[in-house]
């Protein structure tokens, strides 16, 4: 499954900017601080979707079914670099609430204490060797893990923060080294993304 440019940017920046309008803290700051006319947007789909624009980005489309596998991949050839980041954001769920789930990704994640906390928000980092070797089926299901209404990742170049609790600072180390922001696209079923163009497709 190829991941393919958009044609109808006015639409994937009005629908990315629609997604990330119920997100966390970070989302917020990438709506106001980051130009996304600096950027190219992708999407999994078919080659054989219509892009004539207006383009619906968020009704269900007929996919063959491994469009998000495909940006399993990516998130894999991302984070395949050491000083590379995917913070995954949690809606559903704040640093004050019990916690209790049948994902492997959160069990793992919350038993290990992974999450970070900015304020009562919570983030899930993927970083490292080991999400790195795992499967792509696996990675999948680590994205699929984190909240999926409104589901929002942000990757960017640099090392997971030493303390669980983000400050300002770091926020603002995250939006400077941004490079990537992914959002649910056709109802669940595969993800539209935002690249910086100066740097490298994974």
């Amino acid at each position: 499954m190829a991941i393919r440019e958009i044609a109808d940017v006015v639409g994937a920046e009005k629908y990315m900017r629609e997604q990330l309008t119920d997100g966390t803290t970070i989302a917020h700051l990438v709506l106001n601080r980051i130009d996304l006319s600096r950027g190219k947007f992708r999407i999994a789909m078919p080659d054989i979707v219509d892009q004539n624009p207006p383009f619906d980005f968020k009704s269900d489309r007929r996919l063959d079914g491994d469009e998000e596998m495909a940006v399993a991949r990516v998130i894999k050839s991302f984070i395949s670099d050491p000083n590379c980041v995917v913070l995954m954001q949690e809606t559903q769920i704040g640093k004050s609430d019990r916690f209790s789930t049948e994902s492997w990704f959160l069990e793992k994640a919350w038993q290990e204490n992974l999450a970070l906390n900015y304020k009562d928000e919570l983030y899930w980092p993927v970083a490292g060797p080991e999400f790195a070797r795992i499967s792509d089926e696996e990675m999948l299901g680590v994205v699929r893990s984190a909240s999926a209404y409104p589901f929002s990742a942000f990757l960017y170049v640099g090392t997971v923060p030493s303390s669980k609790t983000l400050t300002d600072r770091d926020l603002e180390r995250i939006l400077t080294k941004l490079v990537g922001v992914t959002v649910d696209a056709f109802d669940g079923r595969s993800f539209l993304l935002w690249w910086r163009d100066e740097v490298r497709f994974p």
